[in-house]
């Protein structure tokens, strides 16, 4: 969370040495908690987190390897979602664990 950003879902891309190669990118703009994050196959990562903006909804978005957004916000839990946490399985699906 970004707090000088109005709490907005953010995140930055660090190379290897610990080099920012991508700056604070906004991936959700509205107040943003309980975010987890995990790497797909095809180096895409998707990024779930609660999005208090919207009724507390758990959302995720999917960005590439280069910080560009390739899945809009989807809507995976339409309730109060807390404490997420995500994985991906042998088959590349992501398993998002919540509380509900």
């Amino acid at each position: 969370i970004d707090n000088g950003n109005n709490d907005f879902g953010t995140f930055v891309i660090v190379d290897s040495n610990g080099n920012i190669v991508k700056d604070e990118t906004v991936f959700n703009s509205g107040t943003t908690s309980y975010t987890s994050a995990t790497t797909l196959s095809n180096d895409n990562v998707l990024i779930a987190y609660q999005d208090y903006s919207n009724s507390g909804y758990g959302t995720f978005v999917i960005v590439d390897s280069n910080g560009n957004i390739v899945k809009d916000e989807t809507v995976f839990n339409s309730g109060d979602t807390r404490y997420i946490s995500t994985t991906t399985l042998s088959n590349d699906n992501v398993l998002i664990a919540y509380q509900d």
